[in-house]
């Protein structure tokens, strides 16, 4: 029954990490209105069942495509679910001196003032993309970042 009930977690701390917007009914973000086709955000986890104590990995690709894609920035809330669950080894790709960003973790409203060492119920990842391109602040054509 225990495993069972880990398994249904499992997957819907899945469904809304992947899929948050559909989870929480909230409307695409004004860059995603202004430019859906050029700024893409793909997530994944890898495992699709979790026990007790299981670590387990979630990235986030952020894509510009074809056009450049000025102040682009990343919110990820996470699951309510997953308060507790230690957050380790968060890296991001390609390095900033290549793509400068900021990162602010919050938890609720209260930006903090560095990555907390575990989830809480309200915790978000705002990741706002620095890079100087020719139009201005943000991502060039064809660039990725992964976290």
């Amino acid at each position: 029954m225990r495993k069972r009930a880990y398994s249904a977690l499992a997957m819907i701390v899945a469904a809304v990490m992947l899929f948050p917007a559909a989870a929480t009914g909230e409307p695409a973000s004004p860059m995603q209105e202004q430019f859906p086709e050029y700024l893409t955000v793909r997530k994944s986890v890898d495992k699709e069942e979790l026990q007790p104590g299981d670590s387990f990995t979630y990235s986030i690709y952020l894509e510009c495509q074809e056009t450049t894609c000025l102040n682009a920035e990343l919110v990820d809330d996470f699951p309510t679910e997953l308060a507790g669950w230690p957050i380790d080894n968060v890296f991001i790709s390609p390095a900033a001196a290549e793509v400068p960003r900021e990162v602010t973790w919050y938890e609720g409203d209260t930006a903090l003032t560095d990555q907390p060492a575990e989830l809480g119920a309200d915790t978000s990842l705002v990741l706002d993309v620095l890079h100087l391109t020719q139009d201005g602040e943000g991502m060039e054509p064809g660039q990725t970042l992964h976290l």
